[in-house]
């Protein structure tokens, strides 16, 4: 299980709102005379596997689980009684300012664990001697991507989503795989705004085979509406 708190937020919060969707297509089919037995029967199965996956996961991952509850507790006691910001502010600010210093072209790609001690804040001074805490990304994969690469290619990567809902809007037709893969891709793009998905090798390979695919399902669905409406 991921230790990331962030993660294991949205992935609760996407299955909160799959249940909440499910519950009101149960709802909608029973209000036209569907019973609740013919529309659970063919999934239980399915059902199943999912809560003991689920189950099994909360189970494997419960030191995990209680190890994060525990920092969180401690990160909240200092900000509400020591006045202490979440280091990640002050992360944020000064990768800024590392951005701000060559916001064209940026400082490079790969630079940041390099360059940031550079303008790190005094939050980050140790209190023995006058080292900088090492940090090998910014927890923000945004503004490290405007550090390192500049306006050029910050612009770059966020021309693939537009390009991807240009293509959709001209190409594709709108339905439920495709919205709900894409809607997992958006919430991978949030989470980057405080931590660093895109960090992980893994997660960039998910993210565009998932954008690929949903892309290319709305689109054969389209294709596929055109040929039986030019059938009939």
């Amino acid at each position: 299980m991921s230790s990331s708190r962030s993660g294991l937020l949205l992935m609760v919060v996407l299955l909160a709102v799959s249940l909440y969707r499910l519950a009101r297509l149960v709802r909608r089919m029973g209000s036209k005379g569907v019973s609740w037995a013919r529309l659970l029967r063919p999934n239980a199965l399915y059902v199943m596997v999912l809560l003991i996956a689920f189950g099994s996961l909360l189970y494997a991952g419960r030191g995990i689980l209680k190890s994060r509850w525990d920092y969180t507790k401690m990160q909240v006691e200092q900000v509400t009684e020591g006045g202490r910001v979440e280091s990640r502010v002050y992360m944020a600010r000064d990768t800024a300012s590392m951005a701000l210093d060559r916001p064209i072209l940026g400082w490079g790609n790969g630079s940041w664990a390099y360059v940031f001690p550079l303008f790190a804040g005094p939050e980050f001074s140790l209190r023995m001697g006058a080292s900088i805490r090492s940090f090998p990304y910014a927890h923000n994969d945004w503004l490290q991507l405007w550090a390192e690469t500049g306006l050029v290619g910050f612009l770059a990567v966020m021309s693939v989503p537009v390009g991807i809902m240009l293509l959709l809007r001209r190409k594709g037709r709108a339905n439920p795989i495709t919205d709900w893969t894409l809607c997992g891709v958006a919430l991978v793009g949030l989470l980057a705004c405080w931590d660093y998905p895109m960090g992980h090798p893994a997660n960039l390979l998910q993210v565009s085979l998932l954008s690929g695919l949903g892309v290319a399902y709305a689109i054969l669905e389209k294709r596929v509406r055109k040929e039986r409406h030019a059938d009939s």
